[in-house]
């Protein structure tokens, strides 16, 4: 069995809440490596978000 950790961005946290990952890893249709193995998710972190991001609009 496979062990899987996922890490994604702040960001995009805001728009996509991860669960078509959840979907596609189970299923395994997305997993070409991991095609013929049970995948077990053990979590899920969600970045802190890029340190230079929303200053942008500071600069500007």
């Amino acid at each position: 069995m496979v062990k899987i950790g996922l890490a994604r961005c702040e960001i995009a946290s805001r728009y996509c809440p991860e669960i078509s990952c959840f979907k596609v890893i189970k299923s395994g249709t997305g997993t070409e490596e991991f095609k013929d193995e049970d995948i077990d998710i053990i979590g899920m972190i969600t970045c802190r978000g890029c340190p230079g991001y929303f200053k942008i609009g500071e600069i500007t």
